[in-house]
């Protein structure tokens, strides 16, 4: 979807409206989505704020489109607050907006924020999923965590998610980052008898991580 066909489908948007059509909440968040997809981020600000001083109806999606937004500027402080800010509203935000501010924690160095937040999560009957906790295994690895990162993958294997080679990517490469190339082999041994096969990503971010360990 171009930029001249999303003018149209806001042209459109706004011509329903003024006809007192109610316009599907899904629509808005498609536009928003498509808007950030394109890399316009501006837009999809400019047209979620249109819709907010409408007084319209807010959903999950949305609420997750605009997060990414700020973190596809690498503002993560304002993507943490503006989700809190979301929380405090009638929304039931999903382990989708969750994750955003997960990552925007982890990216700000809080990483026992995000695992708390991820604890309140859970306790508000979210059943956290395999990237949920992958983002945490990765904050943990790149503070240096790596015994809170074990334990979240051993607690994945007790909730019955299994772990895709994205994480065992994310936690040998960590292991390998900090030193420790005893696990992070180990983890490789791990993920074999798991059923999950090393990829060339996988031995080289171990390899890299080395290399950067000295």
């Amino acid at each position: 979807c171009n930029e001249m066909n999303l003018e149209y489908a806001e042209g459109a948007f706004r011509d329903m409206e003024e006809c007192g059509i109610d316009v599907d909440v899904y629509v808005c968040s498609a536009i928003i989505e498509r808007h950030r997809r394109n890399m316009n981020v501006p837009k999809a600000l400019d047209f979620f704020n249109e819709v907010v001083k409408k007084g319209r109806r807010i959903n999950c999606v949305i609420v997750s489109s605009i997060l990414q937004c700020y973190r596809q500027m690498g503002q993560f402080s304002e993507a943490y607050d503006l989700f809190q800010q979301f929380r405090g509203m009638d929304i039931s935000l999903d382990k989708v907006c969750y994750n955003v501010a997960f990552d925007a924690l982890v990216k700000l160095g809080e990483v026992d924020e995000a695992i708390k937040l991820f604890r309140e999560m859970t306790g508000e009957g979210i059943a956290p999923d395999v990237i949920n906790y992958t983002t945490l295994i990765s904050g943990c690895c790149l503070q240096g965590k790596c015994g809170d990162a074990f334990d979240l993958m051993i607690e994945m294997y007790g909730t019955g998610k299994t772990p895709d080679v994205v994480t065992y990517n994310v936690l040998a490469g960590g292991l390998a980052r900090k030193g420790f190339a005893e696990e992070a082999f180990e983890t490789l041994k791990l993920m074999e008898a798991r059923g999950v096969k090393p990829t060339f990503v996988t031995h080289n971010m171990v390899i890299e991580g080395l290399i950067v360990a000295g």
